[in-house]
């Protein structure tokens, strides 16, 4: 068998020590931003231009009741 390489760096276990810090900004702070925003897009909090554009006319409003 071939000899076995140290590259300083345990693979499987890994020291996950240094990466406190980051895990903390990115639970606590980075998560939580991407799902605000991720949400104000899906529930349409950016309005769009007026009037036809490159997809095609203006959609229609839906009238879910009638009068």
């Amino acid at each position: 068998m071939g000899a076995a390489v140290d590259s300083g760096v345990d693979a499987g276990g890994g020291n996950w020590q240094m990466l406190a810090p980051i895990w903390q900004w990115g639970v606590g702070r980075f998560i939580p931003t991407l799902i605000l925003v991720m949400m104000m897009i899906d529930l349409g909090a950016f309005v769009g231009t007026p009037g036809n554009n490159r997809f095609g006319p203006e959609a229609e409003p839906v009238r879910f009741r009638s009068k």
